[in-house]
């Protein structure tokens, strides 16, 4: 059986190279404004960011999302992020429960 490449994409917190189905994509589109695109194909600048909240804590902290679309991020963004994050975390650790 051929194996697939996986698709890897930058963690623009840790700066590591990491499988983008751990990664969650967030946009800047024309208009400037900024949000999560669980899809990764919205049209806009796209960044990467582990589904982690101590990464998207860091994120916030680091600015990193400000200087990647070099504008302010509403702290909106960010509450939204978290509850991303969280949820995500909550099914996947549900999925490797149920592995087992």
């Amino acid at each position: 059986m051929k194996t697939r490449k996986i698709p890897m994409r930058k963690d623009i917190v840790s700066g590591e190279m990491v499988p983008k189905k751990e990664l969650v994509r967030v946009v800047r589109n024309k208009e400037g404004d900024v949000f999560l695109d669980p899809t990764g194909k919205q049209n806009g600048r796209g960044a990467y960011i582990a589904l982690d909240r101590e990464t998207a804590k860091k994120a916030q902290e680091k600015r990193v999302f400000e200087k990647a679309f070099s504008q302010a991020i509403d702290p909106a963004f960010y509450e939204e992020l978290y509850a991303y994050v969280d949820h995500q975390q909550a099914r996947k650790e549900l999925f490797e429960n149920e592995q087992d």
